[in-house]
């Protein structure tokens, strides 16, 4: 419970900003170059020469509000995923290890303020402790995932951005939340600009799970904050995020972690990144590590 006070302060953080900047501040002159892009699509590709800073949504939680330019397309992966819970006592929901190759975001253009995402797993592992030396192992196909950003404002210009990102999970998974049924939700991601070349990103997301029983859906309502800036070189940048989960399935845990990252940026349409999630709370997971990459063409 000693967490609990951090939780609540995470989730006003989360919110306030969205009643403070809840509308786009731009001059008349930004609001005509955003304009003058508006008449390029997926098959009418936005020049290189008017293509803005490429914002990847990865490594961490919180999803950005930025898209990817109309007739263009980004490919963000993560290389290696490692989760780890050394537990004691069998949980038959809750895997000891788990490991996650090649978990990929495909994003393309389809219009200025809009892009569709295609998230998939490609092989998932996990491995359950069942009894007194006694373990089960699962692997196979992961989560797939459809989803389609709309940019509202700040995709060009201004210090705060908005979006909204529905998306709807496919009964692909042998291993993983789906449970080979369909799922879905919204997620609502915000940005802003702080002094000091900070950069706050924030996100709620409102879900619908099946159930551990597995019938039926529950709501699952999760919520992030991170805060970005460059560290010690200007192609490398830091972030510290703070992420929780609340489960209404019966009897789920409320779920916290702490994460961070180094992200490196090679050029403006190649960036490298590590970090780990540190769980916080009795049921989070102890640790997953990560390494991936996303690229821009």
């Amino acid at each position: 419970m000693a967490l609990l006070p951090l939780l609540v302060i995470s989730t006003l953080l989360l919110f306030c900003p969205y009643l403070l900047f809840s509308f786009p501040v731009l001059s008349a002159e930004e609001i005509r170059s955003v304009a003058d892009k508006s008449d390029y699509t997926l098959f009418n590709p936005t020049p290189v020469e008017q293509m803005r800073e490429y914002q990847p949504d990865r490594p961490d939680v919180t999803e950005g509000p930025h898209t990817v330019d109309a007739g263009h397309f980004a490919v963000e992966t993560a290389i290696l995923n490692y989760t780890c819970n050394p537990i004691g006592v069998p949980d038959p929901d809750r895997p000891q290890h788990q490991i996650v190759v090649g978990e990929t975001n495909f994003r393309v253009g389809v219009l200025n303020n809009m892009e569709l995402q295609l998230v998939f797993q490609p092989f998932a592992w996990q491995k359950f402790k069942t009894g007194i030396d006694m373990h089960e192992e699962q692997s196979g196909f992961g989560d797939t995932r459809i989803r389609a950003k709309t940019n509202l404002w700040g995709n060009d210009k201004g210090d705060t951005a908005m979006a909204l990102l529905p998306w709807i999970g496919l009964p692909t998974n042998r291993v993983g939340e789906g449970n080979n049924k369909f799922t879905g939700g919204l997620i609502v991601p915000f940005a802003l600009e702080a002094p000091h070349d900070f950069t706050i990103g924030m996100m709620t997301e409102f879900d619908a799970i099946n159930n551990a029983s597995g019938e039926g859906h529950h709501l699952e309502w999760t919520n992030s904050i991170t805060v970005s800036h460059r560290l010690f070189i200007e192609k490398l940048e830091g972030f510290l995020e703070i992420a929780s989960n609340n489960s209404f399935d019966n009897g789920s845990p409320w779920v916290a972690s702490v994460d961070m990252g180094l992200l490196y940026k090679v050029n403006k349409n190649l960036v490298f990144d590590i970090g780990a999630n540190i769980g916080v709370t009795p049921d989070a997971d102890d640790l997953s590590a990560f390494i991936g990459f996303a690229r821009r063409f």
